[in-house]
């Protein structure tokens, strides 16, 4: 009996030793929320929008010809100035040291050639007396032309001098106002280290955008764009001025517009937004914004489609390879691998996986390639 009850005893506690190590059952995943879209035809005329800001139209960094010591910044911040005005200078006492030094070589010089000269035309006055020689005369007429030559040098010595004193003014380029200073009295600066950051007080505006190689190379100098105001939700018509050709480091080129009549309430540094109307694409073409889609470790790029329609829960996503094209606008063509009227996962793509459940936030009303 005691047998039967030790043999019980052991099989409930391999019981529970088993029930011990059962791998716990996991919890279901909760479901990430996606932000979708539909996909549409994007052949025909689209709009592009971007954003830039507005600049004057004359801006320039000030920076002095010379190093030394800023002895006086006579502009702050917002200030105003004539096109002439002395702005700031550095200290010169070198520098007009330097320049008396060549003023007393040059009226040493200056002296040297007179009397040369009048000794030389004194000889030449004698020629032919006997009262001198030919010889003489010409001695005489070297020393003069030796005199010349050291006085042109002490000119020209003077003339650098005075550029150098000249060098330690830093002088407005024309009529503005300063929107940056760099550098504060006693501080040590080098020959071209910016000291002021100025824009033009009368020069106009301009705008300025940074667009992908697709739509720069869609636009033509004088196309007619659409600029927004963005703090004062006002419009402005505008011209394509300037295209540029080399990208910046998110590579996107510049694009220079030149402003229709703008208001007088715009002033420089306003953020502003452009709009321009530019073919797209041929007949059938899809066009998915840029975050739409991830590449795979093969390369091969991909995007989720919403592979159920249940409305009020989670629905299951599915991975579609597909085929890239250009650019175009702010989102990319898609050669192949969907169709209008699928629904795709527009944000977070390389965050989910195929087969996820998710919670799908319609965002459609958002045209791709705006």
């Amino acid at each position: 009996m005691l047998r039967h009850r030790t043999v019980t005893l052991a099989i409930i506690a391999l019981a529970f030793l088993a029930a011990c190590n059962e791998a716990p059952v996991p919890e279901s995943e909760t479901p990430r929320t996606v932000l979708t879209a539909t996909v549409v035809d994007s052949s025909g005329d689209d709009v592009g929008r971007f954003a830039g800001e507005l600049r004057a139209r004359d801006r320039a960094v000030l920076s002095f010809e010379t190093g030394g010591t800023v002895r006086d910044v006579n502009v702050n911040l917002g200030d105003t100035f004539d096109s002439g005005d002395i702005l700031g200078r550095v200290d010169d006492r070198r520098a007009q040291l330097t320049l008396d030094t060549r003023r007393a070589e040059l009226l040493d010089a200056r002296a040297a050639y007179t009397e040369a000269r009048l000794e030389y035309e004194r000889r030449s006055n004698l020629q032919g007396t006997g009262a001198v020689s030919v010889a003489s005369i010409e001695q005489a007429e070297t020393r003069m032309e030796s005199a010349r030559a050291r006085l042109s040098a002490a000119q020209a010595g003077v003339a650098t001098a005075e550029e150098q004193v000249s060098d330690t003014f830093l002088r407005a380029p024309f009529d503005g106002e300063v929107v940056n200073r760099l550098v504060e009295p006693s501080q040590v600066v080098s020959a071209g280290q910016p000291i002021l950051e100025v824009v033009g007080r009368e020069s106009g505006l301009e705008g300025i955008v940074a667009v992908p190689d697709a739509t720069r190379r869609a636009l033509e100098i004088g196309d007619d764009v659409q600029v927004r105001v963005l703090s004062l939700d006002a419009k402005i018509s505008a011209r394509v001025n300037e295209i540029g050709n080399r990208a910046n480091v998110a590579g996107l080129f510049p694009i220079t517009l030149q402003l229709v009549a703008p208001p007088t309430n715009v002033s420089a540094g306003q953020s502003i937004e452009v709009t321009f109307g530019l073919p797209i694409g041929p007949e059938g073409s899809l066009i998915i914004p840029i975050t739409a889609y991830a590449v795979d470790p093969n390369g091969q790029p991909y995007v989720f489609l919403i592979n159920e329609t249940d409305t009020g829960g989670a629905v299951a996503i599915r991975r579609q390879d597909i085929l890239l094209g250009e650019i175009a606008g702010q989102g990319i063509r898609v050669l192949r691998g969907i169709n209008v009227g699928d629904t795709i996962v527009s944000k977070g793509v390389d965050l989910l996986s195929d087969g996820q459940r998710v919670f799908a936030v319609d965002q459609s009303s958002d045209r791709f390639g705006n």
